[in-house]
């Protein structure tokens, strides 16, 4: 090897330890004499020491090489080593115990085309603790039927009269078939059927029962959350609530002119006329009237596109727009703020925080539904 290309370090390994600082003759011979029990005569102290040296010398050169090639060895490999080692005892997590699979749910068959379908349903209504919807397609995540609105799905099959809710499926049904799942959750297992919006029926493997207009329009809420439907469909709920807690004070006997409730100068009957030579709507089926009937809708010519104006569905219809054609004599509108509607018609008959109702005749029949603070809805009920 030529030692101009050694590195500078290499030449401090043969530099003569005798003449190293700290290290000299002198002291080798005191180390040799602690090792022997300073037995040893001086004279021959002398000859071991140097020989001692020269075999110091020596080996101090071959271990500096050894460390020097093994801190280059570890250098380059080090890294690779510390890994496998590494790999090699980390340990991998045993997987975890796996619970046993939940049974799935089963399909709820219709043997009869008669009588009332919670007859024949494989579990009594009142033993539900939970009912989710969900899109066979899995465009959309399951809807879970809040505890609350259950009531709306489980009294309609409960009272649904098979041979007058039934319908022949047909072209206008086959389009999205049974598109969502309806599963039905209680202690002694699950139970589905499907659930069709389009066409607002339950579908069992042999017929298509129709819902009526308040399962339609809970299923908005997860359909057309943004909608106008799911909109009414959540305020009115809201009302319903806030009247289970209704105070005394919140209840006035004001009596107001019939007239004064009319919108556009058209009462509930008159409103009603102008959905009747419509043919297109959602169809359901009332219990109470034993009768078919359809969700229908108006909107304003050059408003096609946007969300309807009125809103037809059993016994009620409901304005969604604060424009002119949809304001009373007194200028009750969409849009007012309550103070508004004090100062422009009195105060209401019955008021929660979010229903104000007025009487017409012996009935509760005006509503203003408001949120936050402001008519979103106005609402007339059919008169009993």
């Amino acid at each position: 090897m030529n030692e101009d290309s050694l590195p500078s370090w290499y030449d401090k390994l043969k530099v003569d330890a005798s003449r190293t600082p700290g290290f000299t003759e002198e002291h080798m011979s005191a180390i040799e004499r602690m090792a022997h029990g300073d037995k040893m005569s001086l004279k021959h102290s002398h000859s071991r020491s140097y020989r001692s040296l020269r075999g110091f010398r020596a080996a101090f050169t071959g271990v500096a090489a050894a460390v020097f090639a093994g801190a280059l060895f570890l250098s380059y490999m080090g890294d690779d080593l510390i890994g496998q080692r590494g790999s090699a005892i980390t340990s991998t997590p045993s997987a975890s115990a796996t619970s046993a699979p939940t049974a799935p749910p089963k399909p709820i068959r219709i043997e009869r085309l008669t009588g009332l379908l919670g007859e024949q349903l494989p579990f009594k209504t009142e033993e539900v603790v939970g009912i989710r919807l969900e899109d066979d397609h899995h465009r959309m995540q399951p809807f879970e039927v809040s505890s609350d609105r259950l009531y709306v799905i489980l009294q309609n099959l409960n009272a649904l009269d098979m041979a007058a809710a039934s319908i022949i499926p047909g072209p206008e049904h086959s389009w999205v078939p049974n598109a969502y799942t309806m599963t039905f959750e209680t202690a002694g297992g699950s139970y589905e059927m499907g659930y069709d919006p389009s066409s607002n029926t339950y579908g069992f493997s042999n017929t298509l029962v129709l819902a009526d207009d308040q399962v339609w329009m809970l299923m908005q809420s997860y359909i057309n959350p943004n909608g106008e439907w799911a909109g009414f469909d959540r305020l009115s709920e809201q009302a319903r609530n806030e009247q289970k807690i209704v105070e005394k004070d919140q209840i006035t006997e004001t009596t107001y002119e019939r007239s004064r409730f009319n919108i556009d100068g058209l009462d509930y009957l008159g409103w009603e006329k102008k959905f009747l030579p419509l043919s297109s709507g959602t169809l359901f089926f009332d219990g109470v009237l034993g009768a078919k009937g359809l969700i229908q809708s108006l909107t304003l010519p050059g408003r096609e596109n946007a969300y309807p104006d009125v809103i037809k569905l059993s016994g009620t219809i409901f304005f969604t727009n604060g424009g002119e054609a949809y304001t009373t004599s007194d200028g009750i509108k969409v849009g007012l703020t309550q103070a508004e509607v004090i100062a422009k018609l009195g105060p209401p008959n019955a008021r929660t925080k979010t229903q104000w109702s007025y009487r017409i005749g012996d009935n509760l029949r005006f509503h203003l539904l408001f949120e936050s603070g402001v008519v979103r809805f106005i609402s007339l009920t059919m008169p009993v």
